[in-house]
């Protein structure tokens, strides 16, 4: 090749990839029949995109996207644009605001994204914490589901916990 890597070792690392983690990352097909799925989109064009393309692959599933903001100062500046991030998502499962080192309040809560997002669509709840998002899923759970947990804090734990109480079926 022109780089002077053999073609062989170029086949073996492009057939071993196996894409990127947080992204779109398939977790589990969980016992009650939920799939489960993260992604690291906290930011409004990537919720749009990621939302978009789960629609597309999965357009029988109702899409539950448990999201949680990152930064205060980002979700104050991004706040229209979160409010339409979500069109493709059945329910938009919010949990508080995910601060900084540097950020551990400020000027907005989770609150006021969920009253902007549910301007735009009807099917919003507030869930503030790991545990409490995590029993709402689990006691609302259905066989038709597609859980999302988004953002670049700690809502990967969630699916992580819904995994650990309800047990997967199958790596999806």
């Amino acid at each position: 090749t022109k780089l002077g890597v053999d073609i062989e070792i170029i086949r073996q690392a492009l057939a071993s990839f196996e894409g990127t983690a947080r992204r779109l990352e398939k977790k589990a097909k969980l016992i009650n029949g939920v799939y489960l799925i993260d992604d690291y989109a906290h930011h409004p064009a990537e919720i749009k995109a990621s939302l978009k393309a789960l629609r597309a692959f999965y357009p029988y599933k109702k899409i539950r996207c448990v999201f949680q903001p990152h930064t205060f100062t980002r979700t104050k500046a991004l706040l229209p644009d979160f409010a339409t991030a979500f069109a493709e998502a059945d329910e938009v499962v919010m949990m508080d605001i995910y601060g900084s080192a540097r950020e551990e309040q400020g000027g907005i809560s989770a609150e006021d994204v969920v009253a902007e997002i549910k301007k735009h669509h009807q099917n919003v709840v507030y869930q503030p914490k790991i545990d409490n998002a995590l029993e709402y899923l689990i006691s609302t759970a259905s066989k038709s589901d597609l859980v999302i947990t988004m953002g670049a804090g700690d809502v990967w734990q969630v699916g992580e916990k819904m995994i650990e109480k309800v047990g997967k079926v199958e790596e999806v």
